[in-house]
């Protein structure tokens, strides 16, 4: 309250001095609550024609007024398009900050002493998508040309490793089911990515058009490889070594993964129309491959069994209003990037954002045949909702149900295999450093097709449950690193007696398991 007398007092006097026009008494560049009055078009973005600008970390900054508390800033985050997601202030999609001006402020915190407050080309009042009242085109089409990628240059690159401590020491060194941090007692290095391209702008500003493709090389490219793509139609590898610990001895420890090969365009309809082809990742699900966009090292089990992690083909993205869009296409199928049936598959889904950006809810769905006479069809969709509860606390809850024609045998009959599960996620925002964690899931494998792999007469059981418990720690001093830590607890009911799997965990002689992992991701 003090800085804002202050402000105003100072105001004043610097404009009798310089014969400014004085603000009206308690104007402010802050946000008015949520569902206020409307704001009139940013005061202090350029004019018409006149060439965008970045604003100063304080709009009042030649007025030399104190800048806001410590209280304050650290309070007015911006939310990230993935709550759990460690790039703390990520942008939209339509290139401008997730709460914008008039929602939460972006004054710089502890960490980023030097920032500041980008006045967009779609400037905001209570509704951060109101293109039609406040949108300068002219100034969108300059945003729109500053901020594209010319084809050639690194888009983003990181290398994530890490060390899983099994206190059972299991004998064949996998802390499976859990994959992808799936070594017990040995170090991984999980990712070296590098993804290169350029991205196409789809804001709906222009016609835009762009492209990328990904490379990883790690131990995590055994589990995002696609069949005609990484490997042949057998499921032998093409250019990794057939040779090592994974797939039965037919799978080397680390290999390259080729998870993205894209070309993208965009076009001015309605919010912004986007068309991707090629070879990407899902859109189902909440967590990621890429390892800087998940809160935890290991996943889910939805993730890891119940859902695809890429697909080649067409997807289509309209942004129809400030609140919805919706996606369809065709694809090859679950990571794949030949078909063997030579048949093509659905991809879709429809997201709603609240106009505040705290509120997210998606369902995606992809179904399409998996046998050549097009009769068995593998179907599955994941229902997602994110929700920023406080300026600190997130929460997130997947749930994902997948089912295939005649993959299971019951009673010497063939049978359609289901899965099912929900997965919840809760984080804390303790200070800029440090944020803490939980997830806890459960996933039901109703004739143990997904994770056990044998759908057949004698198997027993049909439920996973784990509790993870993390912490993420990114240093003010080096903000190009993320160093994890979490406790992870699983516990299973599946056996099979009949071919000596008496557990899910230990080298399949245990019903549980307990991990402790760190790992640290560091960006270029």
């Amino acid at each position: 309250m003090c800085w804002r007398i202050v402000a105003c007092i100072s105001s004043i006097a610097l404009a009798m001095i310089g014969g400014r026009a004085v603000p009206a008494v308690g104007a402010s560049p802050r946000a008015p609550a949520p569902y206020s009055a409307p704001l009139p078009a940013n005061p202090f973005s350029q004019p018409q024609g006149v060439s965008r600008q970045r604003v100063a970390q304080n709009p009042f900054a030649d007025d030399e007024l104190p800048p806001p508390s410590d209280e304050y800033a650290a309070e007015q985050q911006l939310t990230p398009a993935n709550p759990f997601s460690p790039h703390a202030y990520e942008t939209s999609t339509h290139g401008m900050p997730v709460d914008g001006y008039y929602q939460d402020d972006c004054y710089p915190d502890d960490c980023c002493p030097g920032g500041y407050c980008e006045d967009d080309c779609c400037p905001q009042g209570n509704d951060p998508w109101n293109v039609g009242n406040y949108c300068d085109w002219s100034m969108c089409t300059e945003f729109c040309n500053e901020s594209r990628l010319p084809i050639g240059p690194l888009e983003a690159a990181w290398l994530s490793q890490g060390f899983t401590w099994n206190p059972d020491s299991p004998a064949n060194r996998f802390n499976l089911p859990v994959t992808f941090n799936d070594r017990s007692n040995e170090y991984q290095m999980n990712q070296f990515y590098a993804a290169f391209g350029r991205e196409a702008c789809t804001n709906g500003c222009d016609w835009d058009a762009g492209g990328r493709v990904d490379l990883m090389y790690g131990t995590d490219y055994y589990y995002t490889t696609a069949l005609g793509l990484e490997t042949n139609a057998e499921g032998g590898q093409r250019w990794n070594s057939s040779h090592g610990p994974r797939d039965g001895g037919n799978a080397a420890l680390y290999g390259l993964a080729m998870p993205q090969l894209y070309a993208e365009f965009s076009a001015p309809v309605a919010y912004g129309l986007n068309f991707k082809a090629g070879h990407f990742y899902s859109i189902l699900g909440y967590e990621s491959v890429m390892a800087p966009d998940n809160f935890f090292y290991s996943h889910s089990y939805a993730f890891q069994y119940g859902e695809p992690k890429t697909f080649t083909g067409l997807l289509g993205d309209l942004q129809m209003s400030p609140c919805w869009d919706v996606q369809a296409g065709i694809t090859r199928g679950w990571d794949a990037w030949d078909d063997p049936n030579d048949d093509y598959s659905f991809l879709g889904g429809i997201g709603w954002t609240s106009r505040n950006r705290r509120t997210n809810v998606r369902l995606a769905v992809t179904s399409g045949p998996t046998e050549d006479d097009d009769q068995d069809n593998l179907t599955a969709y994941s229902l997602v909702l994110s929700h920023r509860v406080t300026h600190c606390v997130t929460y997130a809850l997947e749930h994902n149900f997948g089912t295939e024609q005649n993959a299971a045998i019951e009673n010497d009959q063939l049978v359609d295999a289901d899965w099912y599960g929900l997965a919840q996620y809760l984080t804390c925002r303790v200070n800029q450093e440090t944020e803490v964690g939980a997830r806890f899931e459960w996933f039901h494998d109703s004739q143990n097709a997904r994770v056990l792999a044998l759908p057949l007469d004698g198997s027993e059981g049909h439920d996973y449950y784990e509790l993870t418990l993390g912490a993420n720690h990114r240093p003010c001093f080096c903000d190009r690193w993320l160093f994890r830590t979490e406790m992870r607890w699983d516990w299973s009911n599946v056996e099979f007696p009949a071919l000596d799997v008496f557990g899910m965990y230990d080298d399949f002689s245990d019903h549980d398991q307990f991990t402790w992992a760190f790992s640290a991701i560091t960006t270029f």
